[in-house]
């Protein structure tokens, strides 16, 4: 297995692949594109042979230059529980560093106890605030992208 920063020559790959997850919201080609060619240093893939088996992405904040955003994760429904997301986290954590970041933010809905389970793990803090419920026993934030879906807010703080 290889984790590597996503190419150009990945785009439909990426695309296809987040399609066949369950849980994971797959976008048009031309998003994938955007956001390799623009937030490639924070958007990896990883690798059994020739195939991907997991990706993890997100983007250095405007609003917040010292956030880097998790936007998605994902890993083959063959693969889970092998630890790749950790590995992948572990990946990703660093990339903060080096865009001097300070923090990781994630936002993960209830229903995924699983991405709960790997940020609490990996010693995220659940930072939900404002118009909040509790939902599978975690604090989450009611609504939080108007979608109807409540989602817990995790953070982590790098360390140097």
């Amino acid at each position: 297995m290889k984790l590597t920063k996503a190419t150009l020559k990945d785009v439909f790959e990426v695309q296809e692949f987040v399609g066949q997850q369950d849980g994971l919201v797959q976008h048009p080609v031309h998003f994938y594109n955007i956001m390799i060619r623009y937030f490639r240093n924070t958007f990896f893939i990883m690798r059994d042979e020739n195939r991907i088996i997991g990706f993890v992405w997100g983007f250095v904040s405007q609003a917040e230059p010292d956030v880097l955003f998790l936007w998605q994760i994902g890993v083959a429904e063959s693969h889970r529980g092998s630890g790749i997301s950790h590995q992948m986290m572990e990946v990703f954590i660093e990339a903060a560093r080096e865009n001097n970041c300070r923090k990781v933010h994630a936002t993960v809905e209830t229903e995924n106890i699983a991405s709960c389970k790997l940020f609490e793990k990996m010693r995220f803090r659940n930072i939900s605030s404002g118009n909040t419920l509790v939902e599978n026993g975690r604090k989450a934030i009611m609504n939080y992208y108007g979608s109807g879906t409540n989602q817990v807010l995790y953070e982590y703080v790098v360390s140097n």
